[in-house]
């Protein structure tokens, strides 16, 4: 899968990363895209990377978060239980 680590790629998704990072309780920053933008990368306060969709999975904390990006391993989902504000439960 291609990833792409540029903030910018995420332009005009605060609301997504806000959401998220009020439903797990984490601030969720832009890092990038992966899979030619059919998902977005984020970070949190602490180094732990995120795939942020509708859903939200977690890559680990870094360094491994890099290395199971790099080897293409699956991130673990997160999500279960949580809605992002603004969102039918």
């Amino acid at each position: 899968m291609k990833r792409e680590l540029d903030p910018e790629l995420a332009w005009g998704e605060d609301d997504r990363f806000t959401e998220w990072g009020e439903a797990i309780g984490r601030h969720l920053y832009p890092l990038g895209e992966l899979d030619h933008g059919r998902f977005f990368l984020g970070i949190d306060e602490v180094g732990v990377i995120y795939l942020v969709e509708t859903w939200v999975a977690s890559f680990g904390p870094m360094p491994h978060a890099m290395e199971n990006l790099v080897l293409g391993v699956v991130p673990r989902r997160i999500d279960e239980g949580y809605e992002p504000a603004g969102q039918p439960s």
